[in-house]
């Protein structure tokens, strides 16, 4: 059951149509490497690239290449901003308005 590598003008990207459904192994390894599935076009799509070729090329082959885990973006640690000062202003002045027009 080996893939059919094509380039879809009309996706703009790089296609692998298979005749069946592939194995789970290979289905968690075209999610893994970030291939996405066209429902309207019934094939795996990506961007093209040497990295995307070169997988589309290996399962061709029959091999199942190894999942490329994305990292991450790295996260700004929180701080005490401005903002959240602003907030928190927001709130006090809010429960001074509530308890003036409630006669608390």
């Amino acid at each position: 059951m080996n893939p059919t590598k094509a380039i879809n003008l009309g996706l703009n990207s790089l296609t692998l149509i298979f005749s069946a459904k592939p194995p789970v192994r290979v289905l968690e390894a075209l999610k893994g490497n970030r291939w996405r599935w066209s429902k309207r076009h019934r094939c795996w799509y990506a961007d093209i690239t040497d990295e995307n070729h070169g997988f589309a090329d290996a399962l061709c082959a029959g091999q199942i290449p190894p999942i490329v885990s994305p990292t991450p973006p790295a996260r700004p640690p929180e701080s005490k901003s401005a903002d959240r000062g602003m907030a928190q202003a927001n709130e006090e002045a809010y429960f001074d308005n509530f308890c003036q027009r409630n006669n608390l």
